[in-house]
C-alpha cells in the first residue's frame, strides 16, 4: 500500500551538503570538450569555488566569521549560478567537509585547519599562525597544536642510538616515515642526523658526501616500501657534488 500510494521510501532530514577542498588553485574545473584552454583558464566562474566563496562572505560580512566553514550550510545557501553564498531565510541543511586522506598531506593539512578555525578570509589565513605565515598548511597545523608533536618519535631514536649501528637507525627512520606520520619530517631529520650518519663521518670528511650517502640509504628503504624520497620533506641527493653514486653503490656491496 506503501508504494501504490507512491509515499517516500527514504529521507534525509535534514540535508546535507558536500562541502568542496581544495587547496589554492587546484581546484576542479568543468568545461566542454571544444572549449579553448585560454578561454577556461581565463574564466572567472571557474576560479570561483565553494571554498574561495567562503572566504569571500567572511570577508564580506564579519557576523559570517563566526562559523566554520562545516557550519556555513545552516545559516547560508549556496547559489550555484552566481557561486555566492546568501543568508538562509528558510529550512535548515548540515554540511559536510568532503574526506581527505593523510598521504593527499597538504590537503588533508587543509581539512584539518577549516574543521577548526571559524572567520577565514584567504588561504593566507589558514597558513598564519601568531602573525606567522608559514610555508603549508601542516606547518600551521603543528605550530595551533592541532597535530601532535613528534616527541615519542624523537624518543624512539634516541633510544635505539644507543645500541643500534647507524644502517639500523636509518632504517628506523625510514619505517618511521612512512608508519608513524610524522607531523615535522625535516625537524626529526635535524635532530638525528648526527646518530644516522655516524658511519660515514668517519669515513669521509666531505659534508655532501656523508649527507649523499645517508639519504641513498634511506632511499633505498623507502623503495623497498613502496615510498620515494620525493614523497616528503627531507633534503635532495646533490648530483651535481664530484661524488659518484655508483662507485658508492659499488663500495657498500664490496663492504660486509
Amino acid at each position: 500500500m506503501w508504494r501504490i500510494f507512491s509515499f517516500a521510501l527514504s529521507q534525509i532530514q535534514p540535508y546535507v551538503m558536500a562541502l568542496q577542498l581544495h587547496i589554492p588553485n587546484k581546484q576542479m574545473v568543468r568545461f566542454r570538450y571544444d572549449d579553448i584552454m585560454t578561454d577556461i583558464v581565463a574564466r572567472e566562474s571557474g576560479k570561483r569555488t565553494m571554498l574561495t566563496a567562503f572566504f569571500d562572505r567572511n570577508k564580506e560580512e564579519e557576523s559570517a566569521r563566526q562559523y566554520l566553514n562545516k557550519d556555513f550550510p545552516k545559516h547560508y545557501t549556496w547559489n550555484a549560478i552566481a557561486r555566492r553564498w546568501n543568508p538562509r531565510k528558510q529550512g535548515s541543511m548540515i554540511g559536510r567537509l568532503v574526506y581527505a586522506n593523510l598521504a593527499e598531506e597538504e590537503r588533508y593539512y587543509l581539512r584539518l585547519l577549516l574543521s577548526h578555525i571559524s572567520g577565514p578570509t584567504s588561504f593566507k589565513d589558514l597558513f598564519t599562525v601568531n602573525s606567522i605565515v608559514y610555508p603549508t598548511f601542516r606547518k600551521a597545523a603543528l605550530e595551533r597544536g592541532l597535530i601532535e608533536t613528534d616527541d615519542n618519535l624523537s624518543q624512539c631514536l634516541v633510544k635505539a642510538s644507543l645500541f643500534q649501528f647507524p644502517k639500523a637507525l636509518r632504517r628506523l627512520f625510514a619505517t618511521i616515515l612512512i608508519y608513524c606520520e610524522p607531523g615535522d619530517i625535516r625537524k626529526l631529520w635535524d635532530q638525528h642526523y648526527d646518530s644516522l650518519s655516524e658511519d660515514y663521518r668517519r669515513q669521509c670528511e666531505s659534508v655532501n658526501r656523508v649527507r649523499n650517502m645517508v639519504l641513498t640509504d634511506i632511499t633505498s628503504f623507502l623503495q623497498s616500501m613502496g615510498e620515494t624520497l620525493d614523497d616528503f620533506d627531507l633534503p635532495k641527493i646533490n648530483v651535481d657534488t664530484t661524488y659518484n653514486l655508483e662507485v658508492f653503490v659499488r663500495y657498500k656491496r664490496n663492504t660486509p
